[in-house]
């Protein structure tokens, strides 16, 4: 799935959330029997939601998280090729050319499978043992698996030997010992390649005519692990339940949010008495400073007067009859200009009358 195509499926599973939220807010002005039947509605959009537009995201997650994990991993991935006795392909001829291709690290054997006829299950221990001790590659031997309802020896290899040696062995050792046939063997091939190569080395593969069964390794690990977490189920559980939690949270959010406001009132409130307490506070050291300065300056003025040199009645006296002396003395001086004016205006008077006769 494309990037837009993503994009388009997730904006319209968050749409059906967004919905769900909504249904629950609106939960105060419904009856409390409605709250179960809003949360079941969350649950059936959630859970309707993602299987429609979670689920094909979700198939190609788990290549996403693969090429995530590559990205910081340097451990190779394997590319299984099965070799069928049948098939007409030399093993030996499979393991030269697949390693001479382009981003092949290495070729391993990891294990062969012959198919005899089905035999006696008394005989499973002894043939065990047989293989892991009686043939001349015993030491590239691993673990052995007996299947003799079915006739099927299942050997693990070690050390990479040669496969078509071992076959021939262990084919040698079932004819000789137990009379049982070889009807056929496969040879299961590894392929080493990093794990941005692997489509390229398998193109490569099916050209020169090798079909490839499936890629093991730690990125197809958690490829394989993711998917079988995002299961259609997980899938439909997981979203039912995230529908359900949106529910619930627009039940819940008026009342987170009126308690939120109730006490953010509470807190501002709180700080404007805390303001108010500090403000009469420096209004009543204000006044407090000005009082002691009041206070001061009359101490300072009481000392002052309490410092003046005191009157002496007996010089005030003094100067007193002093300044009386002197205005009796003005007066007799004004009297005597006085008479003078008019001795003098007398005096001019006769005058006239003297040149009149």
């Amino acid at each position: 799935m494309d990037i837009v195509s993503t994009s388009i499926y997730l904006l319209l599973y968050i749409f059906l959330l967004i919905f769900v939220f909504s249904i629950g807010i609106l939960s105060p002005y419904l009856s409390k029997k409605d709250i179960g039947g809003i949360i079941l509605i969350g649950l059936i959009i959630g859970a309707v939601g993602g299987l429609f537009f979670i689920s094909p995201i979700c198939e190609d997650l788990a290549e996403v998280v693969g090429t995530g994990y590559s990205i910081f991993s340097n451990e190779d991935e394997l590319i299984n090729v099965d070799i069928s006795s049948n098939s007409g392909h030399n093993v030996s001829e499979v393991i030269k050319t697949a390693s001479s291709l382009n981003n092949v690290h290495n070729v391993s054997t990891a294990n062969i499978t012959i198919e005899t006829g089905n035999f006696s299950n008394t005989w499973d221990q002894y043939i065990i043992v047989g293989i892991k001790h009686n043939i001349n590659h015993s030491d590239n031997v691993g673990n052995v698996v007996v299947d003799n309802t079915n006739g099927i020896l299942y050997i693990n290899l070690t050390g990479n030997p040669d496969p078509r040696i071992v076959v021939e062995e262990v084919s040698a050792f079932l004819r000789d010992s137990y009379d049982l046939p070889t009807l056929s063997s496969l040879v299961r091939v590894q392929v080493h390649v990093a794990p941005n190569d692997v489509d390229s080395v398998k193109e490569q593969l099916h050209e020169k005519g090798y079909p490839t069964t499936d890629v093991e390794g730690p990125i197809e690990n958690i490829v394989q692990s993711t998917k079988n977490d995002l299961s259609l189920g997980h899938i439909t559980l997981m979203t039912g339940i995230i529908g359900m939690v949106f529910a619930i949270l627009g039940i819940c959010v008026d009342k987170v949010y009126n308690t939120w406001k109730r006490r953010d009132n509470n807190k501002r409130q709180t700080e404007l008495s805390v303001k108010q307490i500090k403000a009469e506070r420096r209004r009543q050291q204000k006044q407090a400073k000005e009082e002691a300065k009041i206070r001061d300056s009359q101490n300072q003025n009481n000392g002052k007067s309490s410092n003046m040199p005191e009157s002496n009645p007996s010089r005030f006296n003094k100067n007193f009859k002093a300044i009386k002396s002197d205005d009796a003395k003005s007066n007799e001086l004004r009297k005597l200009k006085e008479k003078s004016k008019i001795e003098d205006s007398n005096s001019n008077e006769g005058n006239l009358e003297d040149k009149k006769k």
